[in-house]
């Protein structure tokens, strides 16, 4: 009697479900049966919208100049990154003065901005930890984060938008000649040369002393003692020492290169378009949309004020 009871109870639990759900079906498919009704019934207004749309937004998007962007990469040190940093703000504020100073004219950018080029696998690790840590845990504000990673770039892109009109080339190239007169950056230009090539002369001498012992060991003669300028260095790791060391005089030699003079692009870019979706040059197809939208909504506002009319006459 009770398995009776329960399979009825549970043939009912299905038919009330199955009955919410075909209602749910009904009210969905009356939906849109209603919005096939009101295209169709409005048909000649929205296709006069569209085509206006249309119209208005290819007049719209011929009258938009389209934005080029010009990008040079600098090698950077001693703080020269934040240096960059603090210009370009100054430079995207288009400051008379410094524009005049600078050569450069209000017409001839849209802004320049300054990207570090950081390369993690040169930062040691606990650098690396550190800097992980506070980007995770939100410790530092975000202008001050990107200025830490702007300090410890040894690479910067510098990247002027303009209009197509524009060499961008040349007018980086005056940001360039500008940024090149200051006297404070130029004096720690000169001292950091002055350092890479001490540094540099330091470890090719360091080097003489390593081939020195290599080569005692292989000619089998007596052996020298096991230190390079004070240090004890175990004669199995001394071909490694060696390697570690090339490898560090070639990276700085290649600083010194990069470094020969101050703020020496290394490579240039040619103008390209911006590209990526912005509503300036998409007119043509969200104006047709926007006019539907617009025009459904005046419909809807019509019929509430009516309805309100209704309640206040009741």
């Amino acid at each position: 009697m009770k398995n009776s009871e329960e399979n009825s109870t549970q043939e009912v639990d299905i038919l009330d479900l199955f009955k919410i759900f075909k209602k749910a079906g009904q009210k969905t498919e009356h939906f849109f049966l209603r919005i096939i009704n009101f295209f169709i019934r409005n048909a000649i207004v929205i296709a006069v919208l569209i085509v206006l749309g249309i119209v208005a937004g290819y007049v719209l998007d011929k009258r938009i100049t389209p934005s080029y962007q010009t990008t040079l990469v600098i090698p950077v040190a001693f703080s020269t990154g934040e240096y960059l940093k603090d210009f370009s703000e100054d430079f995207n504020a288009k400051n008379p003065a410094l524009l005049q100073k600078a050569g450069v004219k209000a017409t001839d950018f849209n802004s320049l901005q300054v990207k570090p080029l950081t390369d993690l696998r040169h930062i040691d690790g606990e650098e690396h930890l550190f800097l992980r840590f506070v980007s995770e845990n939100n410790i530092l504000e975000k202008e001050e984060l990107k200025k830490t990673i702007l300090d410890k770039a040894s690479r910067v892109q510098l990247s002027l938008t303009h209009p197509k009109t524009i060499n961008g080339q040349q007018v980086l190239t005056k940001v360039l000649d500008y940024l090149r007169k200051n006297e404070y950056y130029k004096q720690l230009a000169a001292i950091y040369k002055e350092q890479l090539a001490i540094h540099i002369q330091s470890n090719l001498e360091a080097e003489k002393q390593l081939d020195k012992v290599l080569n005692t060991k292989l000619t089998g003669a007596e052996k020298l003692p096991y230190s390079i300028n004070g240090e004890a260095i175990d004669f199995e790791n001394y071909v490694l020492a060696r390697k570690q060391l090339q490898k560090h005089t070639l990276d700085l030699q290649k600083e010194e290169i990069a470094h020969q003079e101050f703020l020496k692009p290394i490579t240039k870019g040619s103008a390209k378009q911006v590209q990526g979706f912005s509503f300036y040059g998409k007119r043509i197809y969200v104006f047709p949309i926007a006019f539907i939208f617009l025009y459904i909504a005046f419909i809807l506002f019509v019929r509430m004020l009516k309805k309100a009319r209704k309640l206040n006459k009741a």
